[in-house]
């Protein structure tokens, strides 16, 4: 059920993260690696939970939903993709010491997270200033 299109991307993704300084690299290539050690859990569940269903009769709603949950993580992992992609092409192109990588989230985009979500999202803040505590 891991398509290879995903480890494409995956792999896009860590290729991209090679023109990001150290410290952010180190941040990026774990990040994705963690989400995908996640996200093939969470396929390896809703297969589990699909032919549970299928058992029961009711395979369309379990495989709708993980094909829903499937689109909308690789849309958000593609568009992550082209972001750094272009931030990385800006970034060649500028002189200046210290390119800015990333974009900050709209209030929308907050609203939206799962309390699981911003707990990561703080996780992931409280990583970020500890790794660059130790490079400066």
């Amino acid at each position: 059920m891991y398509l290879r299109q995903h480890l494409q991307l995956y792999r896009d993704i860590r290729r991209v993260h090679k023109h990001l300084p150290p410290a952010m690299r180190f941040l990026g290539n774990k990040y994705v690696r963690d989400e995908w050690a996640r996200h093939r859990a969470v396929l390896r569940d809703a297969a589990a939970a699909a032919a549970l269903a299928g058992a029961q009769g009711s395979t369309a709603a379990a495989q709708g939903s993980t094909a829903q949950w499937l689109a909308a993580f690789v849309g958000e992992w593609t568009a992550y993709l082209a972001t750094m992609r272009a931030q990385v092409a800006d970034a060649a192109a500028w002189t200046a010491p210290r390119p800015q990588f990333g974009k900050p989230l709209d209030a929308r985009a907050l609203d939206e997270m799962s309390d699981q979500q911003l707990g990561a999202r703080c996780q992931l803040h409280a990583l970020k200033t500890e790794v660059f505590k130790e490079k400066s």
